[in-house]
Order: structure tokens, then sequence, then C-alpha cells
């Protein structure tokens, strides 16, 4: 099955979205509209907790190396090294590869998760929100039916020193440190202090990026692992406890037509009463041609008036057939946009 037809997840990476919000997996780009026509009942969308948090560390050798550390998936990597997702502002932790080898840059990310929503795709009163021709928008392949709230922040320490011989050193000796910290020895997350006897991590410069704003200037290590175990109660002010959206889970819309029959097709019995129709037009059509055509060689003994009645039904055949098919042009659409019934057309 291909991607515009599979339920796939995407990373948020900065962006805001809605349950129902229409989205392009061509392009990884919001369409700009929803697919309800208002706000969706409490009872259609599940909330669920889904706490955790977890570090990584990341020494920013490639672009490819930090996507992959944070299990971004394969279409939206490309879709952020090709700039069609920006990675500026809050998400520029995503591209801070160094450029040479005198720089010492190691990021310390910090992933939490809090809540996950999700809209209930079976239930049968989500049909009345529907926008019929959301589903047909072209621009359009998916909609938002799922998200996952949190925060991630990072903190990145950075020097610039004259040789990559003492670059390499810092940068091994500031990873392991930092990984030292955050992992205990059964393998959980765990805030603990590094140990600032070595002076070489005193000239480090510190900066964040993320979803949460940062007050605090942290000037050690330590610093900012005090900030970390903030960012929890912080995200208690943001969105009612949920934090910053992480995650989208997507929906194919053509999927989700077919689901709630939204395009629908014609009973097999209503479809067998539209051809008996036409069919009976065209047989009146038949009758009335082959008479005219029996009668042509004695039009001159015929009176005029009598063969004017004639014409006048065969107009009137002519005219319903035409009248008949806009009339189930309309019906056939209205049917298929969910707008109407196929009772309509017996």
């Amino acid at each position: 099955m291909s991607g515009i037809d599979s339920a796939i997840s995407k990373q948020a990476i900065g962006r805001h979205g809605f349950i129902g919000s229409l989205y392009d997996i061509r392009s990884d780009q919001f369409e700009g509209g929803n697919l309800f026509n208002r706000e969706l009942a409490p009872s259609l969308i599940s909330t669920t907790d889904c706490a955790s948090s977890v570090f990584y560390v990341d020494e920013n050798l490639s672009q490819k190396d930090t996507l992959n550390k944070l299990n971004i998936e394969g279409s939206m990597k490309l879709s952020l090294m090709a700039g069609l997702v920006k990675v500026d502002g809050s998400a520029k932790y995503l591209n801070q590869a160094k450029a040479d080898s005198q720089t010492v840059r190691v990021t310390l990310m910090f992933n939490v998760k809090t809540k996950q929503q999700h809209l209930q795709v079976s239930m049968a009163d989500l049909q009345n929100y529907f926008i019929p021709d959301a589903l047909e928008n072209t621009n359009a392949t998916h909609c938002i039916t799922g998200i996952t709230w949190g925060a991630r922040v990072a903190a990145t320490f950075e020097q610039m020193l004259n040789n990559s011989e003492a670059a390499e050193e810092l940068q091994g000796l500031l990873s392991a440190s930092l990984k030292k910290a955050t992992v205990n020895v059964e393998g959980q997350a765990k805030l603990e202090n590094v140990q600032q006897a070595n002076s070489k991590f005193r000239s480090l410069k510190i900066s964040f990026s993320g979803d949460v704003l940062i007050d605090d200037v942290p000037h050690t290590v330590d610093d900012v692992f005090n900030i970390f175990k903030k960012v929890p109660s912080m995200l208690k002010q943001l969105n009612e406890g949920k934090g910053k959206q992480l995650e989208f889970q997507l929906y194919p819309l053509k999927r989700m037509a077919e689901i709630f029959n939204i395009i629908k097709e014609i009973a097999n019995d209503t479809m067998h009463s539209i051809e008996n129709v036409f069919e009976e037009i065209h047989r009146g059509k038949r009758i009335i041609n082959d008479f005219l055509a029996k009668i042509e060689q004695w039009k001159d003994f015929i009176s005029p008036a009598w063969t004017d009645v004639i014409h006048i039904h065969q107009r009137k055949l002519v005219d319903a057939e035409g009248r008949t098919q806009r009339d189930i042009a309309l019906l056939l659409e209205q049917i298929r946009r969910g707008e109407a019934n196929d009772n309509g057309m017996i």
C-alpha cells in the first residue's frame, strides 16, 4: 500500500495542527483546511496519559545522525534535508552539525511525553461533522486523527578550539560525562550532577532551543540539569497541561471516505431502475422514429396536423431524456458526497 493510502505518523517539529487538519504528505505541509465543519464533541476524542521522558546525547556529527537519534521517519528526513520543513527557531537543534573539526559541539536533548489524543474514527456520530468537499481536496492526502503531546528541549554546549586534536578530546570527554549523568546502571533516565572538577567545561557556551521558553541563563552543566528538572512543571501551564505537540497521527482521506460511505455507490436495484428509465425513453424514441420512417412515402397524403402531434411527442421524449440526465447527474453527485440517499432516484 502506498504512503498516500496508508496511516502514518509525522513529527510535529514546531508545527501546530488540530484533529481534522488536512495534510499533504507529498509536500509535508498542512493544506490549511479542516475535515470538520465545527468543533468536535469531547466524546469523539479520547485523551490518555503517556507520561515518559528520555535523554539523548548528540555529538552533532551529521544531520543524518541527529535525525536517526530522534527516530525521525524516512520521508520526513528527506523533507527536512530538502528544506520542505524548516528547522529554524525552536527546531534548530535538528540542524547543528559541526562544520569543522576545531568546533566542540554536543547537544543534550530532553524529550517528555504527556498525553495522547485520538479521534474515535469508527463512531457514527462523527459523520455529522464532515465537510464533504474536504474529502475531495486534491491538495491534501491525509488528516490528523491523533496528536502526541509533551515537549522536546535541547541544550547545546559549544566551544571553538585552536586545533582538532584538542577539540576531539574535549568533545569525547563532554559526551561521555553527559551520558554518564543521564543514565544509571539499569538504563533508566535519571538526572544526576556532572562532576565539575574538570576545568575544561568552564568555557563552554550553552544555548537552548525547543518547545519551552527558558528564562534562566545556565553557566554550567549542572545548571542545565536543574533547568531540565523544571520542564515537566512548566508544561502544566501549556495547553491544559498537555504541553506542545510532538507528533501527528495521519489518516488517509480516501480510507476515511470509504469508512463513512461518503463516497457511495448506487445500490444495484436502484441502478437497474435508472437503466430501465433510459431504456423506456430510448424505446419510445425508436418507435416514433421507425413510425415516421414508415409513413415517409405517404407524407403527401397525411394531414400535417396529424404528423405535428407525432413530432411534438418526439420532442417531448428528447426533452425528457435531457431533463432526466441532468436530474440524475445532480442526485448522483449528492449521493456520492453523502448529501442524499438513493431513495430519491426510484
